[in-house]
């Protein structure tokens, strides 16, 4: 009976410690997957920042690319912008004026010019010219007379008379712009249109 007793003393001790072991053995697993997938989780965070960097890094160059393409873009066009200035000055010196009353006596409505330095211009000449041909014929004359320009000539011509009776001439004028020490073409390229009103 005493034998009973022991193991009936033992049993519930028995029982306590194999439900702490148990406890314990379950709380370490826990913890264990707990901390595995903390640290998948923190992998997937740092592989995530390490390809959100990379596409940091690959705009920023896209964009430096970007600004490089764009700042030599800009550089082209201011160039051809100081041509078209001096194209222009030029030939607003050459056009001729009226002694009596010293406004132009043609009057330019737009020009073009294209990658050989070709220019054309379309004009006509003022309303109150007694006789317009005479006037183109001066302003072909000042062109082939100026350094800047070579092989002036107008392909085109026309006559009309306004509604106030005045003759008026309609032309085109085709010429070269080129570089006075050199004589060469100069190139007016990219192919540029513009209006432009002489008074």
């Amino acid at each position: 009976m005493e034998v009973n007793q022991i193991k009936n003393k033992k049993s519930p001790w028995l029982l306590v410690s194999v439900l702490i072991f148990v406890v314990v053995i379950a709380a370490a697993a826990y913890l264990n997957f707990s901390r595995s997938s903390a640290n998948n989780e923190i992998e997937r965070v740092k592989q995530e920042t390490t390809d959100i960097e990379k596409q940091i890094a690959t705009l920023e160059t896209e964009n430096v690319a970007g600004a490089q393409k764009a700042s030599v873009w800009l550089s082209e066009i201011e160039a051809d912008e100081v041509k078209w200035s001096r194209v222009l000055n030029q030939i607003n010196s050459l056009i001729p004026l009226d002694s009596a009353s010293r406004e132009n006596k043609i009057n330019f409505l737009s020009y073009s010019g294209s990658n050989n330095g070709r220019i054309a211009l379309n004009g006509e000449t003022r309303e109150q010219s007694a006789e317009p041909f005479p006037d183109v014929a001066e302003l072909i004359e000042a062109f082939n007379n100026n350094g800047f320009f070579r092989d002036a000539q107008v392909p085109s011509i026309s006559r009309n008379e306004t509604a106030t009776g005045a003759k008026k001439a309609s032309f085109i004028l085709n010429a070269e712009y080129v570089s006075p020490d050199a004589a060469q073409p100069v190139s007016l390229a990219p192919e540029s249109e513009n209006d432009e009103s002489n008074n």
